[in-house]
């Protein structure tokens, strides 16, 4: 599957009303998530595929549990309920699911590091 641009702009969207309201209204605690996020986002391209590899479930579902928190709480919400797919998926033991979208999730997961990057 490949993204349309309008999907691409709904998971991308940051909401960042949402996000200072899970950062406590402070811009600065704010911007210390998203600089968070975006460090855990190169160690998340590297893991997430390798669990995946490895048939690594247990800690595939811890994270992308954690990135789909790390996700809302930084205003992400879409990517936040594609997040909560993959986590249910692994609950589910619906690998093929993970397996077969994969790719497309770690594109999609790029672009939103992309845009929290600018």
């Amino acid at each position: 599957m490949s993204w349309t641009d309008e999907q691409i702009k709904e998971f991308t969207a940051i909401d960042q009303e949402l996000g200072l309201s899970y950062c406590a209204e402070s811009r600065e605690v704010y911007i210390e998530m998203l600089e968070i996020y975006l460090e855990q986002g190169e160690e998340n391209l590297e893991r997430l595929p390798a669990f995946v590899e490895q048939k690594d479930w247990k800690n595939y579902i811890v994270a992308v549990h954690g990135l789909k928190g790390t996700s809302l709480t930084i205003g992400l919400q879409a990517f936040s309920e594609k997040s909560k797919e993959q986590e249910f998926a692994g609950k589910e033991e619906r690998y093929d699911f993970i397996v077969d979208g994969l790719d497309d999730f770690l594109d999609l997961y790029r672009k939103v590091l992309a845009v929290v990057q600018n």
